[in-house]
């Protein structure tokens, strides 16, 4: 099996981890549940960005650009659709407001880490990515290859990161805040893609239950020890064991996903394939997870089913219904899922 293969097909497998735990904490998880999701699941989204991260030696210009066009068009067109589909659902008294009909427009270009993006709020992953992303192209830039300079600067931006919240309450455009802790994740999963040590390297790419099952304790004991923290509300209490919790929980999902591809059997199944697919096309469930939330809460808010167990099924089924209209995003709407032209990326056979 080709290295490249396998970092790809994990790296699907971890996106789509996160992403139903967002929709399932989104949707109202157990607290204890939703705690946990909370302590690692949009950190691991920007450590597996990091880990992506490719300047192919383009120029600032040209990397903006491209930034723009994968990034801020999806998150003011998502926000657009999304926005109407409020107005909607406010005047038929499907969701209930104290909004006034420009505030979402508004915090939608400004301020996008509140509540004020009632059916869109995890939209505010993509500005805040599209900042670190542009910090790290610079950042990488200057430093070049000079890992423990790097390194320093990503301990420098956590520093900032946390602190900032302790000085001020004031919220900035875009998650600019957020970037300064996200930044960190992001960077030091570009260092981990670029580490060429080779006990480390077979720690991962085969890895161990009992290694898995270590880091599955920490994170748990630093969660719980921690209480409760949320990246978009700026929120990380104690400063160590934030990131303790944090790369725990992202290194134990991407040995979890790794040690899934290696079993031959589990990796042909057919199911799994569509794992894959939807950790490829997160971003239309990321955007529109919230809108059906709503509409799905209504529809089943009278079932005489088990809170807990209804909370599951539903996370699920939103899911499965926005993998079509993801499909149909990619091959007859491209640009609003951040891609240049029609891509037929179909469901593996």
């Amino acid at each position: 099996m080709k290295q490249n293969m396998k970092r790809i097909e994990w790296i699907d497998f971890v996106k789509f981890v996160a992403i139903f735990y967002m929709v399932w904490a989104h949707y109202g998880a157990p607290r204890i549940i939703y705690w946990y999701v909370q302590s690692f699941h949009m950190p691991l989204f920007f450590f597996v960005s990091g880990y992506l991260f490719n300047n192919s030696n383009c120029s600032f210009k040209k990397y903006t650009v491209k930034k723009v066009k994968s990034l801020i068009i999806p998150y003011l067109l998502f926000g657009l659709i999304n926005y109407v589909f409020w107005i909607i659902l406010v005047r038929i008294n499907l969701f209930k407001t104290n909004d006034n009909l420009f505030d979402p427009i508004k915090y939608l270009l400004t301020i996008n880490t509140t509540t004020h993006l009632p059916i869109a709020n995890a939209l505010w992953f993509l500005t805040c990515l599209f900042i670190v992303e542009i910090i790290f192209f610079i950042l990488v830039k200057h430093i070049k290859d000079n890992n423990i300079t790097l390194s320093m600067v990503l301990i420098l931006f956590s520093l900032i990161g946390y602190f900032y919240p302790l000085i001020t309450n004031i919220r900035l455009y875009w998650g600019i805040d957020v970037a300064c802790t996200a930044i960190v994740f992001y960077g030091f999963g570009y260092l981990f893609k670029k580490n060429k040590n080779k006990n480390i390297i077979n720690c991962f790419y085969k890895p161990k239950i009992y290694t898995i099952i270590l880091l599955f304790v920490i994170s748990i004991t630093f969660e719980l020890l921690n209480g409760h923290v949320a990246l978009m509300i700026i929120t990380y209490n104690n400063y160590f064991y934030y990131y303790i919790s944090a790369f725990a929980s992202i290194f134990m999902y991407m040995m979890i996903s790794i040690y899934l591809y290696n079993i031959r059997f589990i990796s042909n199944l057919k199911v799994y394939k569509i794992f894959l697919y939807i950790g490829k096309n997160t971003i239309s469930i990321l955007a529109f997870n919230q809108l059906l939330i709503v509409v799905l809460f209504k529809i089943t808010k009278t079932i005489p089913i088990n809170i807990n167990v209804k909370e599951i099924i539903n996370s699920t089924l939103i899911i499965v219904v926005l993998i079509p209209i993801s499909y149909f995003l990619n091959k007859y709407c491209p640009i609003i899922v951040g891609k240049s032209k029609v891509n037929n990326n179909k469901l593996r056979q």
